[in-house]
């Protein structure tokens, strides 16, 4: 890290650098692209891969902060870059030197307004071609009459807007042609099964040869990051679920994670370990991905089998929350419920959770906690148990 900043230091003695868990410089925009070229093409640095840029409003002014990785020495550096002028808010694009940045800068547009000078493809990302306003800004209205929804078509263009600097400094809009007029344009969903996600492409092709797609996204974009902007730090730890739902507790975990260090808060390793469990075993959920497309292709098999693991995972998870795809349970600072539900019933069962704790060899001391808290509570975990087995045998039976 020494050695980064010492360099940067050296080649751009008006940053302002800050050293903490990773190194932090804030450059003015002017000299930005320079700086951007020099991480990724100084054999010294090697900053390869762009990981992110986030918008931001400061209310006094907008900017962004991108965060960098270098591969080949694994260090990390996050550049805050702010825009002159917040009426008119640009920067100059660093998508000649990656190109994600393509994307990514079109998202920070579509929320924050913020113009990327030299960006070839200046539109929306997630939001209609015809929206009104700049969601993600601090004085964004929310009116319900600025908001409305039309019951029409969304427009459809064949033409964005690219921003190019003149020698005199002057930067000017011009129309660009996303598709010419002899391209045969093919359209791809939305529909699920199809584009996960939902995704929605526009795709030139020539014979069976893909010769350019155009990515329309955000058909199921619901605005969280603006509705956690009015919310206390717990209340939004429930919509990590609605991002994800066959990876909701990593989400949980990020967000927890991200509010403790915030906050000054170290949580017990108990709690950690819980936490690191839970994370490891949704690969038994990623199981349910893999049958479902063995399904898709007519391997009845797979998904008959496949069961027998998810629903093993499946059921602690159960003891654990109270439902087997949701996990809001990670809380900052602690967590909300106990494996010591899951130990009191296998005590009694004498399987599943104490072959458990064998295989990955971590004492039981560990998970010591409080006991079940409601009757509630038992009765939901002796019917899952009882549904599970139930369900095991039924397939063996189909099996054999």
């Amino acid at each position: 890290m020494a050695q980064i900043q010492e360099t940067i230091a050296r080649l751009f003695p008006e940053a302002v650098i800050t050293e903490g868990k990773m190194l932090e410089v804030e450059i003015a925009d002017a000299q930005w692209h320079a700086l951007a070229k020099e991480l990724k093409e100084n054999e010294a640095l090697g900053f390869d891969f762009l990981v992110t840029i986030v918008g931001m409003d400061w209310t006094d002014k907008f900017g962004c902060v991108y965060y960098l990785t270098s591969t080949a020495h694994n260090e990390h550096i996050s550049v805050k870059v702010t825009a002159p002028d917040r009426e008119k808010p640009m920067l100059h694009s660093v998508a000649d030197l990656w190109k994600i940045a393509t994307i990514f800068e079109r998202e920070v547009y579509d929320f924050f307004g913020i113009i990327f000078i030299g960006n070839p493809d200046m539109r929306r990302l997630f939001l209609s071609i015809d929206w009104d306003g700049y969601p993600l800004r601090k004085d964004y209205d929310e009116s319900p009459e600025h908001n409305h929804f039309t019951t029409e078509s969304e427009r459809q263009s064949d033409f964005t807007t690219t921003y190019v600097e003149n020698e005199d400094g002057t930067v000017e809009a011009k129309e660009v042609r996303v598709f010419e007029p002899n391209d045969f344009v093919v359209n791809i969903g939305p529909q699920h099964p199809a584009t996960h996600g939902v995704l929605r492409f526009r795709t030139a092709v020539d014979g069976e040869t893909v010769q350019k797609i155009d990515v329309y996204m955000g058909y199921i974009h619901r605005g969280i990051e603006k509705i956690c902007e009015k919310l206390t730090y717990p209340q939004t730890l429930h919509f990590m679920d609605r991002l994800d739902y066959f990876s909701g507790h990593p989400y949980h975990h990020c967000l927890c994670m991200t509010i403790e260090e915030a906050a000054g808060i170290e949580i017990s390793r108990r709690a950690q370990v819980i936490r690191v469990l839970m994370d490891e075993n949704l690969t038994g959920t990623q199981k349910l991905r893999l049958m479902l497309k063995e399904m898709r292709v007519g391997a009845v098999n797979g998904l008959l089998l496949g069961v027998l693991s998810l629903a093993f995972i499946g059921f602690y998870i159960f003891l654990i929350k109270g439902k087997t795809f949701g996990f809001a349970f990670a809380v900052s600072g602690c967590i909300g419920f106990s494996l010591m539900v899951a130990m009191v019933i296998s005590s009694i069962t004498g399987t599943v959770i104490p072959m458990f704790f064998h295989k990955i060899k971590i004492d039981p001391a560990v998970a010591s906690g409080p006991l079940i808290t409601t009757v509630n509570d038992l009765v939901a975990v002796v019917t899952y148990y009882g549904m599970t087995w139930i369900l095991l045998i039924n397939i063996m039976q189909m099996t054999e």
